[in-house]
Parts: structure tokens; C-alpha cells; sequence
């Protein structure tokens, strides 16, 4: 009775009821997709501009290279070269093509003259690594050396017991070697470059038909045209690709005995 009447005798707001609504809205935890599209935008801007950066420093770096090089000229100082033999093993080296990986590291593709195969070094960084790429036959004169967009070296050369053209890619997992020309005698003074679309191109000379030759890589298969065929040319050539990403070679002209210039239109 005590109790009750202590009960009685409280205030009615001691014994009201809370509001059960909570006092703010829960603030979700799931992101709406426009969110997520909007965040992607913001990372994708900010990528951007870090790789502007980054190709601005490096055009600093370059520049300022090229100041302490002048720099050095300037005062006096006399550079050096560091000379190293790769490769002693028999007659080793004709033909020797240089070209660097995308980390930097040197490379050269060459002729074994003594067992007539082609042969690969490879600088790891800190020794010379060296492999024998091809062996069937009279193979890798003429060699030209170059990197793949993937980072893998690729070689075109000359297949002298066949008189073909032929060209060597290293893959992650295996390495492929395929025949580029066998029609009559070609492949001699191979030019090896990767285009904008990173497929391979090679200018070549066609010694049968004294012609210059050149030669991509596309869905089917390669597709071999004939570049010049006005005399004896293609000897000498060297391919490249121009801003506008199409290929140019410069050659030689043998029966005038002089230096020529082609560049595909369209």
C-alpha cells in the first residue's frame, strides 16, 4: 500500500513513456551508384594530374641533364667510356643491335658467326645473360633488336641457309619464332620497329628482285608490300615511325648511288 501510494503521488511526466523515435535519422552505410560514379571521377582526375606531374618532372630531369652536360663540357671535363666484353665464345658479334628494356637495361641481339646462330644478351642488372635464340641453320645476321610495348624483346633477321626473313618475339610464357618473308632471297638489313598500335614492322631488302620491302604484323598474319622497286634499293634501311604514326624508311639507292626516303600517306 506504501508503494502504491508513492506511485500515486509522483509526477505524471516520471511515469510518461519515452518517444521511441530516435532522435536523428540514421545516416546510411551503402553508397548510391551516382556517388561511386562520382568518386571514380574524382580518382581518375587525380590520376591524371599525377601523371602530368610526373612527365613534368621528368622533362625537368632531362633538362637539367643536358644543363650539367653543357656545364661539364664547359670546364673542362673529359668523359670516359667504360668498355666491357659481353661475349668471347668463338667469332661472336657481327650484326650486333642494341636497344634498351622499358626498366632501363641494355640489351644487344647479334651473329655467332662461329656456330652461325643468333644470340641474345641480356644485362639483369648485374651480369650479362646470354642465350642462343636460334639455331636452325645459318641464322641472325642482319639482326634487329627491339622492345614490345609489354616490355619483351623482339628480334627480325635474316635466315641465311633459306634466304627467308624471320622474326623472334619472347612471350611470358613461351617465345615464338615465325617466318616473316620466303619469297626468293630477303630479309637482309632488317629494320625492326613496334608501331603506335604496338605491332611489329620491319623494312627489309629483297635482294631476288633488288627491291625494298616492308613488312606488319595484323590479324591474319603478316602482310608483306613492296615499298620501292625502281632499280636496285632497299639495301641499308632504316625504319621508324613518324608523330603522326606513320612508318618511314630511309634507304639506299644502289644503281644511283643514293640516299632515299620513303614515308606511307594515309
Amino acid at each position: 500500500m506504501k508503494l502504491l501510494a508513492t506511485l500515486l503521488a509522483l509526477p505524471a511526466f516520471a511515469l510518461a513513456q519515452g518517444s521511441l523515435a530516435p532522435a536523428d535519422v540514421p545516416t546510411p552505410t551503402m553508397k548510391s551508384l551516382q556517388e561511386i560514379w562520382d568518386r571514380i571521377g574524382t580518382v581518375e582526375t587525380q590520376n591524371q594530374t599525377l601523371q602530368s606531374l610526373v612527365a613534368n618532372q621528368q622533362q625537368q630531369l632531362a633538362a637539367l641533364q643536358v644543363q650539367n652536360t653543357i656545364l661539364l663540357e664547359t670546364t673542362g671535363v673529359v668523359w670516359t667510356w667504360q668498355l666491357s666484353t659481353i661475349d668471347s665464345t668463338g667469332d661472336v658479334g657481327p650484326y650486333a643491335s642494341l636497344a634498351f628494356s622499358p626498366a632501363g637495361l641494355p640489351s644487344i641481339a647479334y651473329y655467332d658467326a662461329t656456330n652461325a646462330n643468333l644470340k641474345l644478351a641480356r644485362f639483369d642488372g648485374t651480369a650479362w645473360q646470354l642465350s642462343t635464340i636460334d639455331s636452325g641453320g645459318n641464322v641472325g645476321a642482319y639482326a634487329s633488336l627491339a622492345f614490345s610495348p609489354s616490355g619483351q624483346p623482339a628480334i627480325a633477321y635474316h635466315d641465311g641457309a633459306h634466304g627467308d626473313l624471320k622474326f623472334f618475339r619472347s612471350g611470358d610464357r613461351f617465345a615464338q619464332i615465325s617466318v616473316v618473308d620466303s619469297v626468293g632471297t630477303v630479309g637482309q638489313y632488317a629494320s625492326l620497329k613496334f608501331g603506335p598500335d604496338g605491332q611489329p614492322a620491319i623494312a627489309y631488302y629483297d635482294s631476288t628482285n633488288g627491291d625494298l620491302k616492308f613488312a606488319t604484323l595484323g590479324p591474319s598474319g603478316w602482310q608483306v608490300s613492296v615499298v620501292d622497286s625502281t632499280g636496285d634499293v632497299g639495301q641499308y634501311a632504316s625504319l621508324a615511325f613518324s608523330p603522326a604514326g606513320q612508318p618511314a624508311i630511309a634507304y639506299y639507292d644502289n644503281t644511283n648511288s643514293g640516299l632515299k626516303y620513303a614515308e606511307r600517306n594515309g
